[in-house]
């Protein structure tokens, strides 16, 4: 049977006999919609019946062409009806909601809320946070409390592990980023110091930057991105999964079987990548004198350990702990915190990145001011 598409208009009664013949399927039906399309175009219909009698294959996408020119009727308002179609299109169409799917999609926009009651919900959502961290914390502290009486009950192993993770595999991102940056400090200070005549205090520059400010920040925050985020994923998967809740129930406390090895790990990371971060940056600074500064190399290290005491290095490394605990604690909470499915772990994710990242700025800020006061 040939496919065709045959149109019989009756204009005094403004009615359309449509008959369709053929296959109905996806390489067809498009062609038969153009041609419906063209055949009536600026036709204002009254009736339109649809003979589906010769049609010998019939599929969704014969379904869809009955929708269109469902639709098309209704756009038209006019009556619509099939009149003659076999057993087995009768069969296949009972399957569908003609009606429905052919009425135009209508997209809800949801009323916005009044201001007071966003104002009163941000304030319960943070009311609600401040309670769970409070909890967190204390739950945190009792699993530490316990770690220091009974040491043979941490999980050492998963420390190993996690200290590798956390630390040895971010080396060498570290390395790179410090020492460009300790590159940049150098270029920069020089410029502007060599108005003055005194390119011998870009040493200075570049080591208290590195040592005090810039080395544990930026590795805070390297560290936030990579094990932060990872383990907001991995508590986060577990709790979807309901591995926390198995562990509950076998009377397992999952604060100090989780989160105690990961801030124990990341607590013992973070002094030793802030150590290489520092000789990263200060190299940075001495490559960059012995490329593009008439200073010799001897005199700029010289200057440096003059600039660099005790003192300056014990803040570096008092922040890294400081930061590894928030690092490790926000990450942790972030994954408990997640109800939902997928989506809840990713959005656990990136909160976790965002919180450690603003807490990490924060305190820096205060130690900022407490040590230069």
């Amino acid at each position: 049977m040939i496919d065709s598409l045959q149109i019989d208009i009756d204009e005094k009664s403004s009615t359309a006999n449509v008959k369709l013949a053929g296959r109905l399927d996806v390489k067809n039906a498009s062609l038969m919609l153009s041609q419906f399309d063209t055949q009536t175009k600026g036709l204002h219909l009254k009736k339109l019946l649809l003979d589906l009698s010769e049609v010998d294959y019939f599929d969704s996408a014969g379904a869809a062409v009955v929708i269109e020119i469902e639709r098309f009727c209704q756009e038209q308002n006019c009556y619509f009806s099939i009149e003659e179609m076999t057993e087995d299109i009768k069969n296949f169409i009972s399957l569908i909601d003609i009606n429905s799917l052919a009425q135009p999609v209508r997209f809800i926009n949801p009323e916005r809320e009044v201001i007071i009651i966003r104002i009163g919900n941000a304030a319960l959502k943070f009311i609600n946070d401040l309670k769970n961290i409070i909890v967190f914390i204390g739950e945190v502290t009792m699993a530490l409390m316990y770690a220091i009486i009974h040491p043979r009950y941490v999980r050492w192993g998963d420390i190993l592990l996690l200290f590798e993770r956390t630390g040895v595999d971010a080396v060498p991102i570290l390395i790179t980023i410090q020492f460009l940056i300790g590159v940049i400090l150098a270029l920069l200070g020089a410029g502007q110091l060599a108005q003055f005549g005194a390119e011998i205090y870009v040493a200075n520059l570049v080591a208290i930057a590195m040592v005090q400010e810039l080395g544990p920040m930026i590795t805070a925050v390297l560290v936030a991105g990579r094990s932060g985020a990872a383990f907001a994923a991995e508590i986060g998967t577990m709790k979807v999964s309901e591995e926390i809740d198995a562990l509950e129930s076998m009377g397992i406390n999952p604060q100090h079987f989780l989160v105690i090895p990961r801030i124990i790990a990341v607590t013992l990371a973070m002094p030793c990548l802030l150590l290489i971060a520092n000789v990263a940056g200060i190299v940075g600074g001495i490559v960059t004198v012995m490329l593009f500064l008439d200073i010799p190399t001897s005199m700029y290290i010289a200057q440096t350990l003059d600039s660099i005491n005790m003192f300056i290095i014990f803040q570096g490394f008092v922040k890294s702990i400081v930061f590894a605990i928030l690092i490790a604690g926000v990450g942790c909470m972030r994954g408990f915190e997640v109800k939902g499915g997928a989506g809840d772990v990713g959005l656990s994710t990136t909160s976790a990145v965002v919180s450690g990242i603003f807490l990490i700025v924060v305190f820096n800020g205060f130690f900022t001011v407490i040590f230069n006061t």
